[in-house]
């Protein structure tokens, strides 16, 4: 896979993504202050394999319906 990352004093920030060898996006990662807010994870044909909000704590928020 190859990759792309920003960093802001050392901690990851912003948009962090990668991509599959076939060019096809991978995953799609949002931090702030080293900290993981949402993910969204794709599978090598493009579809979306998996996505999450995530709160302060680390831990994936919760939907309420």
């Amino acid at each position: 896979m190859i990759s792309e990352m920003t960093y802001k004093n050392g901690k990851r920030s912003g948009t962090s993504k990668m991509w599959f060898e076939n060019g096809k996006l991978g995953s799609v990662e949002e931090y702030v202050d080293d900290k993981l807010r949402s993910s969204r994870y794709y599978e090598q044909n493009g579809s979306l394999r998996e996505a999450a909000d995530y709160e302060e704590d680390g831990s994936k928020k919760v939907k309420k319906k």
